[in-house]
């Protein structure tokens, strides 16, 4: 039987975008992102709808690196990399990127989300080609990068995907219910999507371990009071 305590949830069910972490500054962050005037808010709104290096500018900033349980950094992302990944995925599949008429509109609004849907599934394709292997970046990117280069930009993604479908984006911390783990508590350092929807599953970093675990959502209880949210 699992047993979800007080504030807790299976992470089949919920949001977690903008994890605390052990970051005290994560809270100051959002609030600070809620706080904005309109005329940033729409600055903000362009630049994540052009293509490809302003959307890739933007959401740099918008998931900035946090600090994790254990010593964990995440959302080190670059964003020359990320920009390059939206191109490639522009190139091969030109016919998902919306009118630029329609991406001005939608910017005009001065919300990033509206930007968001336009561009859900441009953003859904990018993350998936993150799953290929290193040896296929390389050979759609035209240039060797790090394999180490890619996970800050994954992490982006993942909690750019999750506003809009729901799930837990790295930094989230959980309690695993199975396998040889189970009862030990991690933090979230990844997500498994499928080509819609919300995540099917995440990379967990084990706190006794050390070791990264896959786990379906079904076997991880998020703990209590994860989200940062805005006032």
């Amino acid at each position: 039987m699992t047993v979800v305590g007080p504030g807790e949830m299976l992470a089949t069910h919920g949001r977690t975008v903008y994890p605390r972490g052990a970051d005290p500054g994560r809270q100051a962050f959002v609030e600070g992102r809620e706080r904005r005037r309109f005329a940033e808010r729409l600055a903000d709104a362009q630049r994540a709808a052009q293509l490809p290096e302003g959307r890739a500018r933007h959401l740099v900033e918008r998931f900035a690196p946090l600090q994790g349980i254990g010593g964990l950094t995440l959302y080190l992302g670059e964003g020359e990399l990320l920009a390059r990944l939206y191109g490639a995925v522009i190139d091969l599949v030109p016919e998902l990127v919306p009118a630029a008429t329609d991406l001005a509109e939608a910017a005009e609004l001065g919300e990033e989300s509206v930007v968001d849907l336009l561009l859900a599934e441009v953003d859904r394709d990018v993350r998936l080609l993150l799953d290929e292997t290193p040896e296929r970046l390389w050979a759609v990117l035209g240039v060797r990068s790090p394999v180490s280069s890619f996970v800050g930009v994954r992490q982006i993604l993942d909690a750019l995907l999750v506003v809009a479908d729901d799930g837990h984006a790295p930094g989230t911390r959980v309690r695993m219910l199975a396998g040889s783990a189970a009862g030990r508590v991690g933090t979230v350092v990844g997500a498994v999507w499928g080509s819609q929807g919300a995540p099917v599953g995440y990379r967990i970093w084990d706190d006794v371990s050390g070791v990264e675990l896959g786990a379906a959502t079904g076997d991880l209880v998020v703990l209590a009071g994860q989200e940062c949210l805005g006032r």
